[in-house]
């Protein structure tokens, strides 16, 4: 892996962090969301960012943040999440208690499907169609988690 890929992966995650991207976000409009985010991302790195990349959709309702960008030049896609939100943020005490219950946080998994299936079949539903949604559910013992369907 070369620097250069290093250093459009390490814009990618910091990116992840920023709020208030929108679908098919690009140029100058990106790049200002992106400077006056408290990331610590630099005028020359919002813009280089912006040049390279559009937001395609931006999940970030709940503690898990997803972010799904697309190169510009070569149309690779690139799905870029973030960690937890903060100590005050009751996604992080329910997040962290599920993770010494159960060895990880199975609602963020949850929502990484439900982004995933949103994101995949955004051009084949029509938006007057119900997507499923996807969440997990302890098993009266306690020792599983079960995948059923959200309400």
């Amino acid at each position: 892996m070369d620097i250069k890929t290093l250093f459009n992966e390490a814009l990618l995650a910091q990116a992840a962090y920023v709020d208030g991207l929108t679908s098919g976000m690009t140029g100058e409009d990106l790049a200002k969301v992106l400077k006056e985010s408290d990331t610590s991302i630099t005028q020359a790195q919002a813009e280089y960012f912006a040049s390279k990349y559009k937001v395609v959709q931006q999940m970030n309702e709940s503690g898990f943040s997803a972010t799904l960008f697309q190169n510009i030049e070569s149309g690779e896609y690139h799905l870029a999440n973030r960690g937890t939100d903060g100590v005050l943020d009751g996604d992080w005490t329910d997040a962290n208690a599920s993770n010494s219950a159960y060895g990880m946080a199975y609602n963020h998994v949850a929502e990484l499907i439900n982004f995933y299936l949103q994101v995949t079949h955004s051009k084949l539903v029509s938006s007057s169609e119900n997507l499923r949604h996807l969440a997990f559910e302890t098993s009266q013992s306690k020792q599983q988690l079960a995948i059923r369907e959200a309400a």
